[in-house]
């Protein structure tokens, strides 16, 4: 009963998979050769990445520790310190068949990356991209240097003959030490993960993924530093005063807000900011379908009960996101009393280790689960992106059996609107394809302002498959339209009878 679904827009890279993203690079910059994907690669990482701080996520120990996903890197933090940065080009060029690899400067620490390739100069060698930092150097044939070549010939950083911008956009974060010293470099093998993101979706289940930030009290966790999320450092202008990036810049414009945060040296400017979104269902209108399993329960009316005294009554839900989850809300109605107990639990296993989350709830309930607990050390929903909650209900009263009637689940969570299909200036073929559960069908609707007025376009799906439509809004600059939002459902289909 569950569909498989993801959409996309054949203007834009695709957000599910890093070769994918960098096969799509590819395919619209018309790339012919390894040399040209590689700096169209270094052009749209910048566009679709942000720089900003790591996350430290569940690491099966009991504890926290520093991610190295490069898919939750790019899609869901959607920023990264440098490390970040050599990890994602690495992944996704050598999933789309270049041969890459991650360079470690031991004087400093600093991670870039290097591509193989055969240059204009007609020498195959490997070239040095830090897209971090926004710079690549030439070498004196006009091509771009390797980390060898940086460190034989020092000036051509200090008196560089060309780069691919000025030495650095950000005002405090414009250089590194010893750049040009790149002689003790770590080369690093890295192996591919080369994991494919999908939504699944049951009946009645919704996801809105949103163009914007998460309210304070929702983002993920990313330090106490970050009052109100996790954001970029790329300012809109450098420390000249220019635009710093004029070419990602149209794309950029309209999803700048001012965090506030006083986290580095001139960030109080408009920046880029991470998505938000939300998965939100009614189960019980769905009776029995929509549960993973049940056991003693009875499902009518969009209310479930236990099969009678002293049935323990357990409801579980699975929950399936392609990104982190960032909070959790469960709420409903309890009819009964006495001695009866109804409660709500969490579990990240399949049920093998179970969290109660809501115990002896009576009446409205709503239990909330997030950042708030992540921040104080206490188990949290954040981080998690497949887990089952349950619902627990029994009574010893032969008079009473308690029901919970009205039940609403939502789970935030954090995605990076940059891997998102904007729609662009001209034609845009969107697309929706994936697999339909039986009685349902799939809808995704691209929610936009244009001009100032409301505008979306929509597409279904009624069987396993693809379906695509030709989209031209008739705008001229990609910041004339302002994407709010991507709203993905799965919809039980009406049969005549």
């Amino acid at each position: 009963m569950t569909a498989s679904a993801w959409y996309g827009n054949h203007r834009w890279p695709s957000g599910r998979n890093l070769g994918e993203f960098a096969r799509d690079v590819f395919r619209l910059e018309n790339c012919r050769t390894d040399r040209e994907k590689a700096l169209a690669f270094y052009e749209w990482i910048i566009r679709c990445f942000m720089r900003g701080p790591n996350f430290e996520v569940p690491d099966g120990f009991g504890s926290y520790s520093r991610s190295f996903h490069p898919l939750m890197m790019m899609m869901s933090f959607g920023h990264f310190e440098c490390t970040g940065w050599g990890w994602v080009p690495a992944e996704a060029l050598t999933a789309a068949g270049l041969k890459a690899r991650r360079v470690v400067g031991q004087n400093d620490g600093h991670t870039i990356y290097e591509v193989f390739y055969e240059g204009l100069d007609g020498k195959a060698g490997w070239h040095a991209f830090d897209p971090f930092q926004a710079w690549y150097f030439l070498n004196r044939s006009g091509e771009v240097a390797s980390c060898a070549e940086i460190t034989a010939d020092p000036d051509l950083v200090h008196d560089p003959v060309g780069c691919s911008d000025p030495l650095g956009y950000h005002t405090d974060l414009s250089y590194l030490p010893k750049r040009h010293a790149w002689g003790d470099a770590l080369e690093i093998v890295q192996r591919l993960q080369d994991e494919t993101l999908a939504y699944r979706l049951r009946p009645g289940m919704e996801f809105a993924t949103l163009f914007a930030p998460a309210p304070p009290t929702q983002h993920l966790y990313a330090g106490d530093k970050y009052v109100r999320g996790s954001h970029c450092q790329i300012t809109q202008f450098n420390h000249r005063g220019e635009v710093t990036f004029p070419k990602h810049e149209p794309y950029w414009a309209n999803y700048r807000l001012n965090m506030r945060d006083q986290t580095h040296l001139s960030s109080d400017q408009p920046v880029r900011t991470h998505g938000h979104g939300a998965l939100r269902w009614q189960p019980l209108l769905h009776g029995a379908a929509a549960a993973a399993w049940a056991d003693h329960a009875v499902f009518a009316d969009n209310t479930v009960r236990p099969a009678g005294v002293n049935k323990h009554c357990e409801v579980w839900y699975e929950l399936d996101l392609p990104y982190y989850a960032s909070h959790l809300q469960v709420e409903g109605y309890v009819r009964g009393g006495g001695s009866d107990y109804v409660g709500v639990a969490v579990s990240a296993d399949g049920g093998r280790t179970i969290r109660p989350l809501g115990e002896r709830l009576m009446g409205h309930f709503r239990v909330v689960n997030g950042l708030e607990e992540r921040r104080a050390g206490k188990p949290s929903i954040q981080f998690l992106r497949r887990f089952h909650l349950r619902l627990d209900l029994h009574s010893h009263h032969s008079a009473t059996t308690p029901a919970i009637e009205g039940l609403r689940i939502t789970v935030g969570y954090q995605h990076n609107m940059f891997t998102q299909p904007f729609i662009l200036p001209g034609e845009n073929r969107l697309w929706l394809e994936g697999q339909v559960a039986a009685g349902s069908r799939l809808r995704a609707r691209w929610n936009y302002t244009l001009r100032g007025k409301a505008g979306h376009a929509e597409l279904t799906l009624d069987r396993d498959g693809r379906s695509e439509q030709a989209v031209d809004l008739g705008f001229d600059e990609p910041g004339d339209l302002t994407m709010r939002g991507i709203v993905l459902a799965c919809e039980p289909v009406a049969h005549d009878a």
